[in-house]
């Protein structure tokens, strides 16, 4: 027993008749998780219909924000400067 606790079977008290009613009232504690939408995963999902009404101009809405992004990485990339001491530089592993 903990220091300052008292479990509630262990009572010292003078009750009697009442004691024993008290425990047939209790319900026995059950290990079980509650009966929730989300414990039991009845949770309503969101399904789009997607039809090309609505796929084809985000299609299109997203090649036009990143394409532009693409050939600007290309353009920027093939004007890195290499020295030409670098260039086809072969290492002699021993």
């Amino acid at each position: 027993m903990a220091w300052g606790r008292r479990n509630n079977d262990d009572d010292s008290s003078d009750l009697g008749a009442n004691d024993n009613e008290n425990k047939k009232d209790k319900k026995p504690k059950s290990r079980k998780p509650p009966n929730t939408a989300f414990r039991q995963q009845r949770l309503l999902a969101y399904a789009p219909i997607l039809t090309p009404k609505t796929v084809l101009p985000l299609f299109f809405a997203i090649g036009i924000i990143f394409g532009p992004i693409g050939g600007l990485l290309l353009y920027a990339s093939s004007k890195v400067f290499q020295p030409p001491a670098f260039k086809g530089l072969r290492v002699n592993r021993r």
